[in-house]
């Protein structure tokens, strides 16, 4: 074949991809502008806010600013010990012993604790904190000799309801596989 026919070959390959090029651009175009009708078809329709509507938004209700510090102590072992009064009420927490296979029933029980320290957790809002627990527990509900036990608890200021809770303020509830 001659040199000009492979101009020519690939001339019209430059051809086909620009005109494909070109259409599909056309068609982007199109979809944007049908998407654009579409939103300002959707915004004229939808409901216009009133003063009523802005003052039900939770954006708009009143917080109250974390206080200045640390969460105090006793809040961190009351959080502790209805962690262990939940687990006793569900009966225990089943455990099994794996060198032997035996199982026991844990019901944990709190003497008495202290906050070791409390951290700010980033990526938090403030007010969210990672404190760490020395307790002095039982485990067994015929074990009458506490030993100790260390804890990590993770707690957050809720602004709307005025008190610390458990957990970090950007938890979510999560699915179980």
């Amino acid at each position: 074949m001659s040199r000009w026919v492979w101009v020519g070959f690939g001339l019209l390959i430059v051809v086909v991809a620009v005109m494909a090029w070109r259409s599909r651009t056309e068609v982007d175009a199109l979809r944007i502008a049908q998407g654009m009708a579409q939103n300002d078809a959707a915004s004229k329709s939808a409901t216009p806010s009133t003063s009523s509507n802005r003052s039900t938004s939770p954006t708009s209700t009143p917080t109250m600013t974390a206080p200045p510090g640390e969460p105090p102590e006793d809040v961190l072992l009351r959080f502790q010990k209805d962690e262990y009064d939940e687990i006793t009420r569900a009966g225990g927490m089943k455990v099994t012993v794996t060198a032997s296979g035996r199982q026991i029933v844990l019901k944990p029980k709190l003497y008495s604790g202290q906050k070791d320290y409390c951290r700010p957790v980033p990526r938090e809002p403030e007010g969210s904190y990672e404190c760490g627990l020395s307790l002095m527990v039982t485990l067994r509900e015929d074990d009458n000799k506490p030993g100790q036990h260390g804890e990590r608890q993770f707690v957050h200021w809720d602004g709307l309801a005025g008190e610390w809770k458990r957990g970090l303020a950007n938890d979510r509830p999560r699915k179980l596989p």
